[in-house]
């Protein structure tokens, strides 16, 4: 569902950190709040976290629970359930 311009303009007023489009795929976060409709916006994304276990052969496998991790960790694991957060970056 798209979100209509009113509601990024009330996201800004509330303390999201909204971002705008500087090019195709290139976001860079509204210092302002001025607004041109012109543009695509949109309310920045949160960290994805994972967790990941490492193996002595330097493969890593990536989990989207710390259950899951450690439920899947096998033989040869050398670290289990690592917790990662990946942020975009623009």
């Amino acid at each position: 569902m798209e979100m209509k311009l009113s509601e990024f303009v009330a996201a800004f007023e509330q303390g999201k950190t909204v971002q705008w489009e500087n090019g195709p795929g290139v976001w860079a976060d509204k210092q302002d709040n001025s607004w041109d409709s012109r543009y695509n916006y949109r309310v920045k994304p949160p960290p994805l976290e994972s967790w990941v276990n490492f193996y002595s052969d330097g493969n890593r496998h990536a989990h989207m629970s710390e259950a899951h991790a450690r439920a899947m960790a096998s033989i040869g694991a050398t670290r289990i359930a690592v917790r990662m957060t990946l942020v975009e970056v623009v």
